[in-house]
C-alpha cells in the first residue's frame, strides 16, 4: 500500500526542483545563444547542446502541467514494485533500494548484491551495491565502477525517461539492466561474485 504522504512530498519535491530547473535552462539556453552569435566557429556545437536543453525545457514544461495524478501514479508504481524494497527522496531526486539482484548465465545463477539506486531530476543515476558479495568492492556490478553504471546508449534514454518524470519505466529498465551481464563489455567477470540464490 502506497504511503500518501511520501508520495505527495515526492510529487511537490519533483515539481519545485522542476520549477527551477525549468529558469535554469531557459538561462543557460539564453546566454548560449549569445555565445553563438559571438563565435561562429562554434555554432554547430552549441546549436546542438541548445536543441538539447529545449527538449528537456519542454518535457518539463509537459510534466509541470500534466496532471499531479500523473505523478502521483509514477511513484505509486515504483513503490508498488517488488523489485524496490524501499522508497525514499530528496529535494533532488530518488532514492531506493533493490531487493537481492540474481544474474543467470547458462546454468549458473549468481548472487550480486543489493543496490542503493540514486536517481536525480537532473538525469544522472548512481548505483551502489550495499550488500556486495563480490572479490573487489570497487565493482558493484560486472557493468559498475564505484556508483558509475556503464550505460552504453541507454544514458540518453534514461535522461530522457527522467526529464518526462517516468519514473517507473526508468527503475524497470534500471532492473532489467541489474539483472543482465554481458562478458564482452563488461568491467570485470560474473564469476566475481559467487553462486547462489540469495545475497550476502
Amino acid at each position: 500500500m502506497a504511503d500518501a504522504d511520501k508520495i505527495a512530498n515526492l510529487v511537490r519535491f519533483y515539481s519545485e526542483w522542476a520549477a527551477g530547473e525549468l529558469d535554469r535552462l531557459e538561462g543557460e539556453i539564453r546566454e548560449r545563444e549569445e555565445k553563438v552569435a559571438e563565435y561562429v566557429r562554434l555554432v554547430g556545437n552549441e546549436w546542438r547542446e541548445i536543441a538539447g536543453k529545449r527538449k528537456v525545457v519542454t518535457k518539463l514544461r509537459e510534466v509541470i502541467d500534466e496532471e499531479q495524478s500523473k505523478l502521483e501514479a509514477e511513484f505509486e508504481k515504483v513503490e508498488a514494485s517488488d523489485f524496490v524494497l524501499s522508497l525514499d527522496y530528496d529535494t533532488d531526486g530518488v532514492e531506493l533500494f533493490t531487493r537481492d539482484v540474481l544474474i543467470r548465465v547458462g546454468e549458473h545463477v549468481y548472487s550480486i548484491g543489493r543496490f542503493k539506486c540514486d536517481i536525480f531530476f537532473d538525469g544522472i543515476i548512481r548505483i551502489r551495491n550495499v550488500a556486495n558479495s563480490g572479490k573487489w568492492e570497487m565493482y558493484d556490478h560486472p557493468h559498475i565502477r564505484d556508483g558509475e553504471p556503464c550505460w552504453g546508449n541507454l544514458a540518453v534514454v534514461l535522461s530522457e525517461l527522467v526529464a518526462e518524470a517516468k519514473f517507473s519505466v526508468v527503475v524497470a529498465l534500471i532492473r532489467d539492466y541489474l539483472g543482465s551481464y554481458n562478458q564482452q563489455d563488461a568491467y570485470v567477470g560474473i564469476e566475481t561474485w559467487p553462486e547462489g540464490e540469495h545475497c550476502g
